[in-house]
């Protein structure tokens, strides 16, 4: 988007503070973190940044942290900030990114695995089965092969959209069971 004359590009999802990247002539911001989010006590969950753009002749970003507490939210601390400014250094690290996302995919693969491994949506309570994650050593009730095709169905794009239409598709309908 820089490429094609933005300023300023802000990306959002990824539900944690993530940092910035200066490219060419615009700003980057890779995720805001979340205002208001009622899910997990993680700090990462219960914290954000209000990005305030001016754009005069020369465009000026400030970023604003904020932390979820209690029933709202408010003015976070100065660590917020300094947590994005310090991962918008890293970055430039060459691997820095592909080594922290195998990290945190790897602390996730067990509480992926008991969501796909639940039937009567016990697994999605509270804090979608983390206690359970932690605990049990999901990875070992799957043979070498299913862990092989669960990748294969998630990386081919084919089986993706596949496995989307037909979720969506049932959900939508209400022709899941009801149990």
């Amino acid at each position: 988007m820089v490429d094609c004359g933005a300023d300023l590009v802000v990306g959002q999802h990824s539900h944690c503070v993530g940092c910035e990247e200066h490219y060419k002539e615009g700003v980057i911001v890779y995720g805001q973190g979340n205002f208001i989010f009622d899910l997990w006590g993680n700090e990462f969950w219960k914290t954000g940044i209000v990005v305030k753009a001016n754009f005069g002749e020369k465009m000026e970003i400030e970023y604003i942290p904020i932390c979820r507490e209690n029933k709202g939210s408010g003015l976070g601390d100065k660590d917020i900030i300094d947590g994005f400014m310090k991962r918008s250094e890293q970055i430039k690290q060459p691997g820095f990114i592909n080594a922290e996302y195998e990290k945190y995919a790897l602390s996730m693969i067990d509480e992926y695995l008991a969501m796909l491994s639940s039937n009567d949506g016990s697994e999605f309570s509270d804090a979608r089965n983390a206690e359970r994650a932690k605990t049990e050593n999901l990875r070992a009730n799957y043979h070498p092969t299913v862990l092989a095709a669960l990748e294969n169905l998630f990386r081919c794009e084919a089986h993706n959209e596949l496995i989307q239409a037909a979720l969506h598709s049932i959900t939508q309908s209400g022709q899941h069971h009801e149990g």
